[in-house]
């Protein structure tokens, strides 16, 4: 549990020094370093490579420490960062006590859409079929009277056998 209160600290003081101008200018130097080392990295040969990886490795904790030392110094001679730190919730775990953004509302209201767009759209269909359906009566009704119009006249015997 302390480590976890002690990353968020050092986190805090990360925020506070990167606000700063002087934060700025560091990680603008150790941005151009890499870089620099990114390049001549690439020209190594694999042997050359992995030496190169090892030291910087040895290298890199070794900064990093002295950094995270700068950082508790700076946290010590700051009280403000104390109460910062009991506004925040404290991790357990180091997982976040506090809830993630939480995307349950956004997918009950894309539902409920769905769900009237699917509604009108069912309605919109089935009002379309309904006017095709008359369309169609209608159209063989004409057709049966033009059939009626167009045959000939039937005979009093036709009548009778039918």
């Amino acid at each position: 549990m302390s480590n976890s209160v002690d990353s968020e600290k050092t986190k805090l003081a990360i925020d506070e020094l990167m606000k700063t101008p002087e934060g700025q200018a560091l990680a603008d130097k150790i941005r151009n370093k890499l870089k620099d080392l990114n390049t001549q990295f690439k020209e190594l040969s694999p042997e050359d490579r992995e030496k190169f990886t090892k030291d910087f490795q040895e290298k890199f904790s070794e900064t990093f420490q002295d950094v995270k030392e700068s950082i508790k110094a700076r946290m010590d001679q700051n009280p403000d960062y104390a109460s910062a730190e009991e506004e925040r919730e404290i991790p357990i775990n180091n997982f976040r006590v506090a809830p993630e953004p939480n995307y349950f509302f956004f997918l009950i209201a894309f539902i409920i859409v769905l769900v009237i767009f699917g509604f009108f759209g069912y309605k919109l269909y089935k009002s379309i079929m309904e006017k095709e359906l008359k369309k169609d009566k209608k159209s063989k009704k004409e057709l049966k009277k033009e059939k009626k119009l167009n045959s000939p006249p039937a005979s009093p015997r036709s009548k009778k056998e039918k």
